[in-house]
């Protein structure tokens, strides 16, 4: 017995960004990363997510039926955005299923808008015909959905300054002081309760009164990374947790385009219980993309004027 089944999904992201996700290996990733209770865990057997590439998903523990399953990349096309797998090992194969492929598309709508179609074909033996009605394609719906808020909680920002002098104050407490004189309407104050600008840094942040949602929360530092120049901050009190939150992160990223320019990217990782989940629209980028101009703005403003004086010397 044969059958196919497609969805589509419409997400608010350009169609590049969505297949970095899903052309490679970034979203066992955020599997692991976000979703290890929901989905599983994802493991690289081998390949380097290219064709060939073998992944294998373990199912969170209590899942009925199989525990895991292998599947290998047979096509990724980055020109079509086209990637194929087929299944391997566990999963449908120990429910009596032939093949079992999946074939995922990422349609370009428009320049902020795309289309994630995802397509299973499979084939069963005809004593285990029954079998075919677990096939669904609601996980690949539920997955386009995820990412899509995922992406769209991701901005990026270039800036003509070298990551190095970028990371100077994305990796310590001089953006607390940047951001607190850039945003005075936004922020009442920024107070260190502890820390040097390192993991396990707490800050306070206490806005203005008069606020609609949050009057302050505190977070932590959670990773801040020299060498990778990447930091992470977790709200450990208030405003998001007050809402029915189980983790809400940020994360801040320095990356090094040329040796004068870098990229800022922010991205914004969160967990909300289902009974609260209306409250996930609290969510937004762009207080973050707000901080990033700001910090930019000031990034540039330094090294500009480091570059007269540099001038002026040589000048002399």
């Amino acid at each position: 017995m044969k059958g196919e089944l497609s969805q589509e999904s419409e997400v608010k992201v350009g169609a590049n960004k969505v297949w970095e996700v899903y052309g490679g290996l970034q979203l066992g990733k955020i599997v692991n990363d976000l979703l290890p209770n929901v989905v599983g865990t994802v493991e690289v057997v081998e390949g380097d997510g290219g064709v060939g590439t073998v992944v294998k998903l373990t199912f969170p523990q209590g899942t009925p039926g199989p525990s895991y399953m292998k599947e290998r990349f047979i096509k990724v096309d980055n020109e079509t955005r086209i990637k194929e797998t087929e299944l391997i090992e566990g999963g449908f194969k120990e429910l009596g299923f032939l093949s079992f492929r999946v074939r995922l598309e990422i349609l370009e709508k428009d320049a902020e808008s795309s289309i994630i179609r995802s397509t299973l074909e499979y084939e069963v033996a005809e004593e285990h015909s029954a079998n075919a009605a677990f096939v669904s394609t609601k996980p690949f719906e539920d997955m386009a959905v995820f990412v899509g808020k995922y992406l769209a909680a991701k901005k990026e920002i270039e800036v003509n300054v070298p990551a190095s002098k970028a990371w100077e104050v994305y990796g310590t407490l001089k953006l607390t002081k940047v951001v607190a004189e850039g945003l005075p309407d936004a922020l009442d104050k920024i107070e260190v309760l502890q820390g040097d600008g390192n993991a396990g840094t707490v800050l306070k942040l206490t806005f203005p009164p008069g606020n609609p949602v949050f009057t302050s929360y505190k977070e932590k530092f959670t990773i801040v990374d020299h060498v990778k120049k990447m930091k992470e901050a977790e709200v450990i009190e208030g405003a998001y947790l007050d809402l029915g939150f189980n983790l809400y992160r940020i994360r801040l990223e320095i990356i090094e385009k040329s040796a004068h320019s870098c990229i800022t990217r922010a991205t914004i990782e969160y967990d909300v219980k289902e009974e609260a989940a209306a409250n996930a629209s609290f969510v937004s980028i762009e207080p973050l993309l707000n901080i990033m101009k700001i910090a930019a703005n000031h990034l540039l403003k330094i090294n500009n004027s480091q570059i007269s004086e540099f001038v002026n010397f040589t000048a002399c």
